[in-house]
């Protein structure tokens, strides 16, 4: 990666943005169960919510332009999944909620396709293995760290307060 520094920044980025996002996972059970007063259907619409996101924006992200650069549109996608999180935090609604993770997850399928190709066509060919395996552990340490973190967060705070924290993050 010394002779990369572009994409060791974004390595570092996936990870950063894996250790905040991530936890939505940890955060969605008790936001339906503690903040919305749900029960187990509505946690099932809302874990649908996301990972249709998550579908669609990887389906769609064909028809995203990077035209001004992946890294712009990464930005832009970072944006509105923290502008979901925040909002969900600021207002809360199960419609709300549920928007916000649809958001979340289709800007995060289109990021994944983005970057991933970004990678497959800036990496030169005799260190791919080498930096997708690093990679993979950059963005595969940020979970089992992210979950504790965020768990002991969401003992100690509202679930739409972690949303909060997550979406400044």
């Amino acid at each position: 990666l010394s002779g990369m520094p572009l994409m060791r920044k974004v390595l570092i980025g996936f990870g950063v943005v894996n250790f905040f996002v991530t936890p939505t996972l940890v955060v969605m059970p008790l936001y339906a169960a503690h903040t919305l007063k749900a029960g187990a259907s509505f946690l099932a619409v809302l874990e649908a919510g996301l990972w249709l996101g998550l579908l669609t924006g990887a389906a769609a992200s064909s028809w995203v332009s990077a035209e001004k650069g992946t890294i712009r549109l990464g930005a832009a996608c970072l944006a509105a999944q923290a502008a979901a999180l925040l909002a969900a935090g600021i207002f809360v609604r199960g419609g709300v909620y549920l928007a916000a993770l649809a958001v979340v997850g289709l800007a995060l399928g289109v990021n994944n396709v983005k970057f991933i190709a970004l990678f497959q066509r800036s990496v030169d060919p005799a260190v791919k293995g080498r930096f997708f395996a690093i990679l993979q552990a950059v963005t595969s340490f940020t979970f089992p760290a992210a979950f504790l973190v965020f768990g002991l967060l969401a003992d100690l705070l509202s679930p739409p307060v972690v949303c909060l924290v997550q979406g400044a993050g």
